[in-house]
């Protein structure tokens, strides 16, 4: 009768279908197989420094690298992810408890005293007939391996900060000595009106304008070295410092193009893509788990006990033991358990979405990049010219105004627009330096060579 009893609860679990597996086997269909943009004729760098040829920077990177307390607290997280996956992995191995007893009775009839010591050595183990518990270990261990990956991307990404702020320091202050001469110049303007005013052949209007002029000069002077020192305060936050920044490399450098590959060997490269799949993996196991929790368990337990009235005969007289064999089928749980097991394949099946969000979005990343790439090239090449003709423009009007053929109006209009195209040159060299960057961590570049 009992072995009829377990052959239909085997019957009852077997009803349930097993859980459907979400993760890609191949790599999507529809991914391109190329990009649509490339830029062609330009040699490109394979790792993150490279792209910035200036040695002394890897200094600080290494700092970041080393005293950044988020990055920090993201090691933290991936040691304690393999101390859970090896706490995960012991489920696997046969748990022994030892128990020692010591007991001492006196009879209150006899006056007589007994001494009983006792021990017990107990073994539990489960037999791991369907594989729960390595699909388990199998779930911890791609969850740990996403949170290796995430923090792979997040030094990458961190490294990429630290340039990019790097160079928005150096833009920042090749802007404040724009600002510096716009103002040096409009002070001189200022001063010269004033000077033909009190000789009587100037006009009150023009030594308004340009004394209007001059302070405005000198309230964006002000702004953009505060513009200078926030810069500064970034990369001390990136770098976990407390303490004013000395010997940074204070030059600026073109930004080298990275090197273009295809968009497969973008989702092989991207950690962060490599983590997503990894927890599509773990989901997927857990689903399994969660339908074996619908199967019978079997387990074996050993119990070993001694008891004597002298501690020393514990281990000289044979003790006593027990082996026993279970078998565990749930059944009055068995819709608890079976909702655990389509909530589990919900959360595969919501990982297998996130991955693929993160693939679109990865891929996308470099198509903009690309993108912008190409409309920065055409914006730095017009902006150039603009400057040439607005600094020719600007010595013609100065030359007209001293001979009295143009108004003080029309020379602060040639000047104005000559520091400002300069600032917007500057604009677009920051902006097309920075997306060559994002263009690398996009690509699934590392921060060196070989690491």
């Amino acid at each position: 009768m009992r072995f009829w009893l377990i052959i239909l609860t085997l019957c009852f679990a077997g009803c349930s279908r097993l859980p459907q597996k979400y993760t890609p086997e191949e790599l999507p269909m529809d991914a391109p197989a190329h990009w649509t943009l490339v830029a062609p004729g330009i040699a490109g760098k394979h790792d993150l420094l490279s792209l910035v040829p200036t040695p002394d920077i890897d200094h600080w990177i290494d700092m970041a690298l080393r005293d950044n307390p988020a990055l920090r607290r993201s090691l933290l997280e991936v040691a304690e992810a393999g101390i859970l996956t090896n706490q995960v992995k012991a489920n696997q191995l046969p748990s022994i408890d030892l128990s020692i007893d010591a007991q001492r009775e006196k009879n209150a009839a006899s006056q007589s005293t007994t001494n009983n010591f006792s021990a017990s050595l107990t073994t539990t183990w489960e037999v791991d007939i369907w594989g729960r518990l390595r699909d388990q270990t199998l779930a911890s261990e791609m969850d740990a391996s996403a949170i290796e990956a995430d923090f792979e991307f997040a030094k990458r990404s961190l490294a990429a900060n630290v340039l990019k702020a790097w160079l928005s320091w150096l833009s920042a202050i090749k802007k404040l000595e724009v600002e510096e001469r716009r103002f040096q110049t409009l002070l001189k303007n200022s001063e010269f009106v004033q000077e033909r005013y009190v000789l009587g052949i100037g006009d009150i209007l023009d030594l308004e304008t340009s004394k209007s002029d001059s302070e405005q000069a000198k309230a964006r002077v002000a702004g953009q070295l505060e513009t200078v020192q926030t810069a500064l305060r970034l990369i001390q936050g990136l770098t976990g410092s407390f303490k004013p920044l000395e010997g940074l490399p204070d030059s600026w450098t073109q930004v080298a193009f990275p090197s273009l590959i295809l968009p497969a060997q973008v989702i092989g490269q991207r950690p962060d893509l490599r983590a997503a799949y990894r927890r599509i993996q773990a989901a997927d196991a857990l689903s399994s788990v969660a339908y074996k929790n619908l199967l019978p368990s079997f387990s074996l337990n050993l119990n070993i006990n001694q008891s004597q009235p002298k501690l020393n005969e514990l281990l000289t007289r044979d003790p006593g033991w027990l082996l026993l064999g279970q078998i565990i089928q749930p059944i009055f749980n068995h819709g608890r358990l079976k909702a655990e097991l389509e909530a589990s394949e919900s959360r595969a099946h919501q990982a297998y979405w996130s991955y693929r969000e993160l693939l679109v979005k990865a891929i996308l990343e470099v198509e903009g990049s690309l993108s912008q790439e190409h409309s920065y090239a055409i914006q730095y090449a017009s902006l150039e010219s603009a400057l040439h003709y607005a600094k020719s423009n600007q010595k013609e009007y100065e030359n007209r105004y001293r001979q009295g053929l143009v108004s003080m109006l029309d020379l602060l209009s040639a000047q104005q627009s000559t520091f400002d195209v300069e600032v917007q040159l500057l604009d677009v060299a920051l902006n097309r330096a920075v997306n060559r960057i994002n263009l690398g961590l996009a690509l699934g570049m590392p921060i060196k060579s070989g690491a």
